[in-house]
């Protein structure tokens, strides 16, 4: 069963079994998990289960919710032995604990754990200890002898062919195969599958089984043996512990009258030890014997293929709902940037937008200002991906509300600057360029955080830089940064671009990056406008690139003033 142990500052731990409806922690009665404390909000975090895991998610707490002293961000998945932090309670997950186990963390006081055995025990000399009379060694070699009874085996090997075929969850896997063990070892008492979990690093009790349904004596574990099985890839029989020195400091062996045992570890494709499984018997008349151990070992390479193609299993769901999860944020992506173009009177537009991870951290927008004038801006957040497009979505609600409270451009980008500072985004900064356009007198304003400088293409096909004397440092590096800003007066045909550096850092075989200086001579035969622009653009970095798929997020925008006597190729109208 999975549990929640909560540990209450000053208070006896409690445990709390998890089942398949939310549980809901918070200072309000109502909470499953109720935490008097100011500090916590109302409704602070919500644990659920789905498709066979549990999740954790922060209701929008005050004060945050914490894994392994990591703040949470949304939803995420738990593992064995999370710790979760709220405030001054911390949590414990265990996504497996049966009844011995809990009983044996109120009696002593530390959770039932591989991790915490060994102590006592002496770890030299176990080659020698006379209760390990047989080991298998190059179990994938297929050199070992299969035994007496070949019949046996092959029955083995059928049963756990049979159970396992149709199950791909790790969670159900490992208790069906200990069931078919129990049937083919009639004198086994006991058995557990340890398995190594590379997030932790740790080796963890991930199924466990007494022959007695009643039986509530933890599982004996000796550590050493499980430590000498997976580093020597070996298995191991141990015909009589009792009688054997080497154990009588291991009260998980000795106090609990383990008369014999076997041990197998689970070695993947890669020929590596991912965990062990093992059988204990108190039958002081039926010792485990080689041929026991020869059959576990079969048993053993059932349980290792299954388990890979389990893991492999939950890889390939858990990448499609990565996918799944980043089609729908390129939707919500995407409804934050224009879905249409502006109409303004004597000018056209395009635009262009490729995130490298399906979603990023480029961004542009057109805002309608309310005496007329446009504002198009276009801004880059450091990296790709989730997080950068986080703080893109960010950017965008608050780029609108600094151009409507502030009176000028340089105090917008200030305003901004300190908003994004203060949001806490870590080493996270954006470069930013904003754009106003004034369509009645062809007025076009810049002011720039550090973005690339936008492009201005003559009708005559001369290029230019717009603003680069006046940048400032990008937004979010520190806070009070000032800004300036310039002015300049469009003529007929003049088409600004507006670009972030995924257009100019696209590298060739050679990692030599396109460049601004290719980005202009791709600009001057240009002749029908923005969208020619465009298209020019992204052939000729896909070309400079050999087509590789793009290695940052692109973004380019575009407008050009066209005069009433111009057609909308450039053409002059009779």
């Amino acid at each position: 069963m999975a549990v929640l142990r909560v540990q209450f500052s000053g208070d006896a731990d409690q445990f709390v079994e998890l089942n398949e409806y939310p549980l809901t922690i918070g200072r309000q009665p109502s909470c499953e998990i109720v935490i008097d404390k100011v500090a916590v909000s109302r409704q602070h975090a919500r644990i659920a289960y789905e498709s066979g895991h549990f999740y954790l998610e922060d209701l929008q707490s005050r004060n945050g919710t914490f894994v392994n002293d990591l703040p949470t961000h949304g939803r995420m998945k738990l593992r064995d032995r999370d710790q979760i932090r709220i405030c001054d309670v911390k949590f414990v997950f265990y996504q497996h604990m049966n009844t011995a186990e809990l009983m044996h963390y109120l009696q002593h006081g530390t959770p039932y754990s591989i991790e915490n055995l060994g102590d006592a025990e002496q770890r030299d000399g176990l080659d020698s200890s006379s209760s390990i009379i047989s080991t298998l060694e190059n179990l994938r070699s297929g050199s070992f002898h299969i035994g007496n009874d070949p019949e046996n085996v092959l029955k083995a090997i059928l049963e756990i062919s049979e159970a396992i075929s149709k199950i791909l969850d790790v969670e159900q896997l490992l208790p069906k195969i200990l069931n078919v063990l129990f049937k083919i070892f009639p004198h086994a008492d006991s058995g557990f599958f340890v398995i190594h979990d590379p997030q932790t690093n740790r080796n963890l009790i991930r199924a466990s089984k007494h022959r007695l349904q009643n039986d509530e004596e933890p599982i004996p574990v000796s550590r050493t043996i499980i430590d000498r099985a997976m580093q020597t890839r070996s298995a191991i029989l141990s015909a009589d512990v009792q009688d054997d020195s080497r154990f009588q400091n291991a009260t998980s062996l000795s106090e609990l009258q383990v008369r014999s045992m076997i041990c197998a570890p689970l070695l993947s494709q890669a020929d590596t030890a991912t965990g062990v499984v093992q059988l204990n018997t108190r039958d002081m008349n039926r010792e485990f014997t080689k041929s026991d151990l020869e059959l576990l070992v079969c048993v053993a390479n059932q349980a290792a293929m299954a388990l890979d193609n389990a893991r492999l299993h939950e890889e390939l769901l858990t990448q499609r709902d990565l996918e799944r999860d980043i089609d729908f944020a390129t939707q919500i992506q995407l409804g934050f940037l224009p879905r249409e173009k502006p109409s303004v009177p004597n000018y056209e537009f395009a635009d262009l937008y490729e995130a490298a991870l399906g979603v990023g951290g480029d961004y542009y927008d057109y805002i309608p200002l309310p005496d007329g004038r446009l504002a198009i801006t276009q801004g880059d957040v450091s990296g790709k991906g989730v997080p950068a497009a986080l703080l893109m979505a960010r950017l965008c609600s608050a780029v609108r509300y600094q151009l409507l409270a502030q009176p000028t451009m340089a105090l917008s980008l200030q305003a901004l600057n300190n908003e994004i500072f203060q949001s806490g985004v870590g080493f996270r900064f954006i470069t930013f360029v904003l754009l106003i356009l004034d369509p009645r007198t062809h007025e076009l304003s810049i002011a720039s955080a550090g973005h690339l400088p936008p492009v201005l293409r003559k009708k005559s096909g001369e290029t230019s830089v717009l603003g680069s004397q006046i940048t400032g440092i990008p937004l979010g590096i520190m806070p009070d940064s000032t800004y300036d800003q310039a002015t300049i007066t469009l003529s007929p045909g003049d088409m600004v671009v507006v670009y972030t550096d995924g257009i100019t850092e696209a590298m060739n075989t050679k990692n030599e990056i396109f460049g601004r200086e290719r980005l202009e001579d791709c600009l001057e035969p240009v002749t029908t406008g923005p969208n020619e622009a465009i298209r020019s653009l992204i052939d000729a970095t896909n070309l400079y690139s050999s087509n590789q798929p793009i290695r940052d997020d692109r973004c380019l925008v575009a407008f050009r003033y066209i005069p009433d006597h111009l057609s909308l190729d450039g053409s002059t109208m009779f």
